[in-house]
């Protein structure tokens, strides 16, 4: 990631309300993303940072009553054949929580302050940093 000039994320315009009744946010930087799902009345029920785009992605999602899980995204870049599959998540490697709550501060500033510091909560609780 660039470190010299941190990106701020900047919200996409707002998708239709999946099925589930859910509203989906998502947020954008250079080097990452962050989409959280929302139900109206509760709050925040996952959401999904991934990080290291576009070269090595991984995605850390984190959904309400089964916690964590980490993944590569497997870009689904043309295989020799000439065309591009879908993407994959697949085992990643070992995340290292201080650096993603570093980067997400960095760029944080453009997150609406309830979804920042819920993340960030998320984040330390996982990983037990202070």
């Amino acid at each position: 990631m660039n470190t010299t000039t941190p990106a701020i994320f900047t919200e996409l315009p707002a998708a239709a309300p999946a099925a589930s009744g859910l509203q989906r946010r998502w947020f954008t930087a250079e080097h990452m993303d962050l989409i959280v799902w929302i139900r109206a009345g509760t709050g925040i029920e996952a959401f999904q940072l991934c990080y290291d785009k576009p070269l090595a992605e991984q995605s850390l999602s984190w959904q309400l009553g089964q916690g964590f899980t980490h993944q590569a995204v497997d870009a689904g870049d043309a295989d020799g054949l000439g065309h591009k599959g879908s993407p994959l998540l697949t085992p990643g490697k070992a995340p290292d929580p201080a650096r993603l709550l570093r980067e997400l501060g960095s760029a944080g500033a453009g997150l609406p302050e309830t979804i920042r510091g819920f993340v960030e909560t998320r984040l330390r609780q996982w990983s037990a940093l202070p």
